[in-house]
């Protein structure tokens, strides 16, 4: 079966789009080579092992490729909290006097290869743009502890067809308003004011751990402000359209 994924070596140049984890996988050498003729970097004899790092990054519509369908994403806001906004092309982080929007998304983790040690994982959003006020903020992950649906609402008042602020799905509501998720925090990073367009990244090498040994089921990630005075930074969604590769 054929890997969809890219080869590098170590220190190297970092990848932001969507999910990019870093594996470290054992492989076996398919032709043996005469006894002596070997070199660091390939194995001298048929069925020797070794350690390999790999970039495998995970973006809807991209990578592994064009067939990966395994991102869903959507906002949630107490601001309406019956809106469903799975269809959105933004995701965004806005707040006033209180947390108003929080960003959930998940990533499908099928093409990860069975066995292979994680050696980094970071979530990255494009940055392309501010609301209202531009000052830096802190945005937050969380570890989601419950099922979702993303939807594919693209107003404040629809039916619900997806998650909401009350709803994980519809006719099933979240244990608590906004979403049940783990209260530690995953990570935190401090989205600049901005400037000009630019991948954000969170680093998930932790939890992706978990997720990949089964620890903890995979239902993504919430992603929440700490501080900011009306004013939100934009993000685009996995339903962005005119350009595939800012996609998460």
């Amino acid at each position: 079966m054929k890997k969809h994924v890219r080869w590098i070596k170590l220190p190297f140049s970092r990848i932001t789009i969507g999910v990019m984890i870093v594996l470290v996988l054992t492989t076996v050498a398919y032709t043996a080579v005469a006894p002596g003729s070997g070199s660091a970097n390939f194995p001298t004899q048929a069925g020797e092992s070794r350690q390999v790092a790999e970039t495998l990054v995970l973006q809807h519509g991209v990578s592994p490729d064009a067939g990966y369908a395994g991102t869903t994403d959507v906002v949630i806001t107490n601001l309406w909290e019956n809106a469903q906004l799975g269809g959105w092309d933004a995701l965004d982080t806005y707040r006033d006097d209180q947390e108003r929007h929080r960003i959930l998304i998940r990533f499908d983790l099928g093409p990860l290869p069975p066995g292979a040690q994680i050696q980094s994982a970071a979530l990255s959003l494009y940055h392309v743009d501010s609301e209202y006020d531009n000052a830096p903020q802190t945005v937050s992950a969380y570890r989601l502890t419950a099922p979702w649906t993303e939807g594919t609402g693209i107003e404040t008042a629809p039916e619900p067809d997806g998650a909401t602020y009350t709803l994980a799905a519809p006719g099933i509501p979240w244990a608590t308003p906004g979403g049940d998720f783990d209260a530690t925090g995953i990570a935190s990073t401090v989205v600049p004011a901005f400037t000009f367009p630019g991948w954000i990244d969170w680093d998930l090498t932790g939890l992706m751990r978990q997720w990949a040994s089964g620890a903890v089921p995979n239902y993504g990630v919430i992603l929440r402000t700490s501080d900011a005075d009306y004013f939100g930074h934009l993000f685009y969604s996995r339903n962005y359209a005119a350009d595939a590769a800012l996609r998460p």
